[in-house]
């Protein structure tokens, strides 16, 4: 009975080998020399593919979410069409939302749902994706009340300055809700206007570092920037750089408002730039590119300077919101001196 048992085994070992003479094709598994078209490398695979598996399961379960992205990442490469594809995509979307990577969360379900439409994991997916539009949309309410009231206080101040008799601190607070609408020059006049009053007043208040004295003894202002990374592009750095919200009458049709970026565009190499060309680029909360617009500049010497100001519109008040813009990515084209595209 025994040796029935062996020669059925062996029967089957060889049956499930492909013939040589008809196919050579062979997929290859990472790790693994066994051919999967066998029985042995069929199971060496699945266990890779069990182990692979439970090794990224294990890191979602216990909250290190970085550690789950990076296993169930290359699983889903490697293991195409497994068992366990559905759930590693749904723990994958999971991982990313836990880290606030709404972007990738977002593709992740989208695939989920486009390849599995009645999966399991389908009900969970769409409540996720509700309860970050109601977050989405809660924060772009809080933005916007923010700004109303910024707004409106401004409007307070400005009237009472317009008024005559005004304090050192009322231009002090002109300033401030200048800077926090992000506008940056109206806010150096008005800390300027505070010195002219009281030449004592900033050594006694602390501006927050939000003003500085040039080599000259003038007052400027410091506007938060990007980081020197995301300024840069190629040999064009952008300085200066701040962008503001303008609303247009609430009579015309069509845009609601607009969002201005200016700066100042210098070349930090040490050549000629011809036919210097700016990008900028708006980003949402979801890292979702919302819009691109691209300035001329022409050329730029070494060291030289010049001012922009790009003007973006279509905002209305649903998902095209402008407070909706996250951030603003820079790049940079040119021509180098002596060279071509």
């Amino acid at each position: 009975m025994r040796r029935i048992c062996v020669a059925v085994l062996v029967a089957v070992v060889l049956w499930g080998c492909p013939d040589s003479s008809t196919s050579n094709h062979k997929t290859s598994f990472p790790n693994s020399s066994a051919d999967p078209y066998t029985p042995t490398g069929m199971f060496t695979t699945g266990l890779r593919d069990k182990q692979e598996f439970f090794e990224a399961h294990d890191a979602s379960e216990s909250g290190d979410w970085r550690r789950a992205v990076a296993l169930y990442q290359p699983y889903l490469r490697r293991y195409p069409g497994s068992r366990h594809e559905e759930q590693a995509r749904f723990e994958l979307g999971r991982a990313y939302m836990q880290l606030a990577d709404y972007h990738n969360a977002l593709g992740v379900f989208q695939t989920y749902l486009r390849k599995f439409p009645d999966g399991p994991y389908q009900q969970p997916i769409v409540a996720m994706l509700l309860r970050l539009r109601a977050d989405l949309a809660r924060k772009l309410a809080t933005q916007k009340a923010a700004y109303d009231y910024l707004s409106g206080r401004l409007s307070e101040v400005e009237r009472r300055v317009a008024a005559g008799h005004a304090l050192p601190s009322h231009y002090a607070e002109l300033g401030d809700l200048y800077y926090e609408l992000q506008r940056f020059s109206d806010a150096r006049d008005a800390y300027r206007q505070v010195l002219k009053l009281d030449p004592n007043y900033w050594s006694l208040h602390n501006p927050n570092e939000r003003i500085y004295f040039d080599n000259s003894g003038n007052l400027q202002v410091r506007p938060p920037t990007l980081t020197d990374d995301e300024l840069m592009h190629g040999q064009v750095r952008v300085v200066n750089y701040h962008s503001s919200v303008i609303e247009l009458d609430r009579g015309i049709e069509g845009d609601r408002s607009y969002l201005r970026v200016t700066g100042v565009a210098r070349n930090v190499g040490e050549s000629t730039l011809n036919n210097v060309e700016l990008e900028a680029t708006l980003v949402d909360l979801f890292g979702n590119i919302m819009n691109t617009a691209t300035i001329r500049l022409g050329t730029l010497r070494k060291g030289q300077e010049r001012p922009f100001a790009i003007n973006f519109g279509g905002f209305d008040d649903s998902n095209v919101n402008v407070f909706n813009v996250e951030r603003v990515n820079f790049k940079a084209w040119y021509d180098e001196a002596g060279t071509q595209k």
